[in-house]
């Protein structure tokens, strides 16, 4: 299970590894997680987060659900 991040609105370039960086709850359903970027120059982009896991929880990876979430982000 992952979470990839896109900082430039087109390739997702950082990975999160949910095996190990993250916070499960008891039944597998949900998971915390956390990580930072920072801009170099002020300006609105666009940040795309895609997210794939598995329906029964973190245990097993046959058929992964793959969701794609974005956020605007101004920098001044």
């Amino acid at each position: 299970m992952k979470a990839e991040w896109s900082t430039d609105g087109a390739n997702y370039t950082k990975t999160t590894n949910l095996t190990h960086q993250a916070i499960y709850s008891d039944d597998g359903c949900k998971v915390k997680f956390s990580d930072s970027f920072a801009f170099d120059e002020p300006g609105t982009y666009f940040v795309a987060l895609r997210v794939t896991s598995q329906r029964n929880g973190k245990d097993q990876f046959y058929t992964p659900i793959t969701n794609i979430d974005r956020v605007r982000v101004v920098v001044v």
